[in-house]
């Protein structure tokens, strides 16, 4: 049975949130999450992206002013949330939102991960197609790709793909105007 992806921001979760099968959101930490079906997951991280190559001294500094950067943590349970969902989509048809603050960035970059696992290894492309369908505005946060790229271990292939369909870039190439702050 297929996956039927939903993106959308906190709005479309407060809405629509409990007429899903499950619900990821992906939340600043401390932002009240509206209610979701019974399979839920909740995961806050902020929507960094840096300007500059992360060095660890930005991390650090980072980490002192309370900015929660996307990790291979923050996938792997991104990781763990799909293998839920996609289990219970071979029985049946899941109907699955994922949100974040806007229905931009880090939604859509978790909504691709869950993707690529559902299409399998050589599926990146066709899995950032989907996404674009389902979010016109999709500018998946790289930091997750990135780390989303290891942990399913698809060596660049789920990053490469996202460069070519979203035109995401690595930090300090940023050119959307969202840069050094959290979205």
């Amino acid at each position: 049975m297929p996956l039927s992806l939903h993106i959308g921001d906190l709005a479309a979760a407060a809405r629509r949130g409990r007429e899903m099968d499950a619900m990821l959101s992906l939340i600043d930490p401390g932002t009240v999450c509206p209610e979701g079906p019974l399979l839920h997951e909740v995961i806050e991280v902020h929507d960094f992206l840096p300007g500059e190559p992360l060095s660890d001294a930005l991390r650090d500094d980072l980490a002192a002013q309370g900015i929660v950067l996307p990790g291979r943590i923050h996938v792997r349970r991104i990781v763990a949330f799909g293998e839920r969902v996609l289990e219970r989509a071979r029985e049946a048809e899941v109907r699955l939102l994922v949100h974040c603050h806007a229905g931009i960035s880090r939604s859509t970059a978790a909504a691709y991960a869950i993707t690529a696992m559902e299409l399998g290894e050589g599926g990146e492309e066709q899995a950032a197609r989907r996404v674009r369908r389902a979010a016109p505005a999709a500018h998946p946060n790289y930091l997750l790709v990135e780390y989303a790229d290891q942990v399913l271990a698809r060596g660049g292939r789920l990053l490469q793909a996202a460069r070519r369909g979203f035109g995401i870039a690595e930090p300090g190439r940023h050119d959307h105007g969202l840069l050094d702050r959290p979205f």
